[in-house]
């Protein structure tokens, strides 16, 4: 993946697969068919969220893929709006639960994200 190629879509996919993943070390059907349509509702098309899941996917698993997540994490935090980074931080919850667990380590994830962007308050809200 060239990093010229990059796009807040993926940086928002990695979050996405950080979540799914990195928490419990499980891609759960559920909340892999979640992230697809969520990617999908993102880009307008199945073909380029399947290509950018795919991205994805290759820096997740590749040797720079824990900076890259902080990377991902700090430009959005840079370019999305706040009404922006609380829809990504529900979408976090929804992914999160989609497989009707939720573990301890996703609470701190999307915990930890929060605090990144300095939306602590966010957390605990009803939308």
């Amino acid at each position: 993946m060239e990093s010229e190629n990059w796009s807040q879509l993926h940086d928002i996919g990695l979050l996405y697969l950080c979540c799914m993943h990195g928490t419990d070390a499980e891609i759960d059907p559920q909340e892999l068919t979640l992230v697809r349509k969520l990617l999908q509702k993102r880009s307008g098309s199945q073909k380029q969220a399947s290509s950018v899941l795919d991205d994805v996917i290759l820096m997740y698993v590749g040797a720079s893929g824990s900076r890259m997540l902080a990377t991902s994490i700090a430009s959005l935090g840079n370019t999305v709006d706040e009404p922006g980074r609380a829809e990504i931080l529900q979408e976090l919850a929804d992914i999160a639960s989609a497989d009707g667990l939720v573990y301890p380590n996703e609470v701190q994830f999307i915990a930890s994200v929060a605090r990144q962007w300095d939306m602590e308050g966010y957390l605990g809200q009803s939308n």
